[in-house]
């Protein structure tokens, strides 16, 4: 849950400080439980977007690490070997920080055609997360 969280506020665009004052002030008001209902429900493209997006970062993350500590197992010797295992790591991690930028990349390509395609599920995702309530329902 928390990296679908911090996946989600990757997602939002930069908002003004007065709009987030005044989401704020007003969200008292605005946590009726069948409105929070009809924004999940409105919201629901863009959360399964950053639940897809979150997952695939993940598991990206996982993937490189994975390559970094095998290549360290690889280099493990000293001499020549650790040498050539510095610079095997350094080639490697200039790939992963592509690899990752491309990902990012794709993931905000995504996100904007999206928010294109249905900006009502883009503002009520927006409205969520400025409300600061849970973007699923809670289980009862």
């Amino acid at each position: 849950m928390k990296t679908l969280t911090m996946a989600l506020f990757l997602l939002l665009p930069c908002a003004p400080l007065a709009a987030q004052g005044q989401a704020r002030s007003s969200a008292g008001a605005e946590k009726d439980p069948v409105r929070l209902k009809a924004l999940r429900d409105s919201a629901k493209p863009v959360i399964q977007l950053a639940r897809k997006h979150s997952g695939d970062l993940a598991a990206l993350k996982r993937a490189h690490a994975a390559a970094r500590k095998q290549l360290r197992a690889q280099f493990s010797g000293n001499g020549q070997d650790s040498e050539k295992g510095r610079k095997a790591l350094s080639s490697l991690g200039k790939l992963q920080r592509d690899e990752w930028r491309k990902a990012v990349e794709t993931r905000r390509t995504e996100r904007i055609k999206l928010e294109k395609k249905n900006p009502a599920a883009a503002k009520a995702f927006r409205e969520l997360v400025s409300l600061n309530v849970p973007l699923e329902e809670p289980a009862n």
